[in-house]
């Protein structure tokens, strides 16, 4: 019987010593595979080659960046469209009333191709946004995002063409793919550093993740994150559903009530009316004003004029807060 153990134990520690790098072995393949695929969207990239690196990205990232990209024009587009809403003061001289129309005026006009030249190269309206499939929606936002000298050279020509200058080499943008971790058989972190070469300051680098997932190709672009900002913007999830969960978020507050007093005791309460919920907009805000000794004033502000009210007190708000290190919003 000792005899039967003895080979019986020899087998299973064997098995034991065998199936961890087993294991191990497939984690080493999964982030290796997953590295390769990040190195050739880096790769793409570099060589402005935006149709190949954005056949790397995964077909239902591509989508949802489509669909986001598609609601931002949509509401631009409508925003121009839009009857105008004047609510001044009716105190106001007649002419500061009508410079301010024409600064409304304005920024209608150039509200949806101001949006749509930032976000999508060659694109000029929602409908066209829609008639692309998603992975040349793609294409044309990572070209958008492209921040390289060229870029920055041709605007300054079409600014002043009769400047003469000396060719000057650019900085240059190096990425390097350090490691990946496997978070499942279908997810991996890829962390890259980037750095500036050839700049006038030495540049320590900063650290970026880029996520992978699995997909009927293989492995392929989820997200793109980091703070050196790898598409011009400090902060972009190509994977992120932010419609969604700000939804989720405002119907969490339909009936929710913001209140405050002052050192003189009025009570100030203030809440939205008529939200339809999904993240649209609400009718109105209410605004209730209770003094010490029980008078009650209300104040209705229409959704037109809130937006005109938050763009108004914004640089008060903004500012204040980014001095104190808080976020504003």
């Amino acid at each position: 019987m000792k005899n039967c153990r003895r080979p019986l134990f020899a087998f299973v520690s064997l098995c034991v010593c065998f199936g961890a790098p087993s294991a191990a072995g497939a984690q080493g393949r999964f982030t290796t595979a997953a590295e390769a695929v990040a190195r050739q969207v880096i790769t793409e990239m570099d060589a402005m080659r935006w149709s190949r690196a954005a056949a790397l990205f995964h077909p239902a990232s591509a989508e949802r960046l489509k669909a986001t990209q598609l609601r931002m024009a949509r509401v631009m587009e409508q925003a121009r469209q839009a009857p105008a809403h004047s609510y001044r003061d009716p105190a106001m001289p007649a002419e500061a009333s009508r410079w301010m129309d024409r600064q409304d005026s304005i920024a209608r006009t150039r509200m949806p191709s101001t949006l749509l030249a930032m976000q999508l190269a060659g694109v000029a309206s929602a409908g066209q946004l829609d008639s692309l499939p998603a992975v040349e929606v793609v294409a044309r936002w990572l070209e958008a995002r492209d921040d390289r000298d060229a870029t920055l050279s041709r605007a300054i020509a079409a600014a002043n063409p009769s400047a003469q200058r000396e060719p000057v080499e650019p900085p240059r943008r190096v990425r390097t793919v350090l490691g990946g971790i496997s978070e499942n058989d279908s997810t991996t972190q890829v962390l890259i550093r980037t750095r500036m070469v050839k700049s006038l300051v030495p540049d320590p680098g900063s650290l970026s993740v880029m996520t992978l997932r699995r997909s009927p190709q293989g492995w392929r672009v989820w997200t793109l994150d980091g703070g050196e900002g790898w598409m011009g913007s400090p902060r972009f999830a190509m994977g992120s559903d932010l419609g969604p969960q700000l939804g989720q978020q405002l119907d969490a507050r339909r009936d929710s009530t913001l209140t405050w007093r002052d050192a003189a005791g009025t009570t100030v309460r203030a809440a939205v009316l008529g939200y339809p919920g999904g993240g649209r907009p609400p009718r109105s805000a209410l605004v209730e004003v209770r003094a010490p000794d029980g008078a009650l004033h209300t104040v209705e502000i229409p959704y037109g004029a809130l937006t005109d009210l938050l763009g108004y007190l914004t640089p008060w708000i903004t500012i204040p807060a980014m001095m104190q290190g808080r976020s504003p919003y």
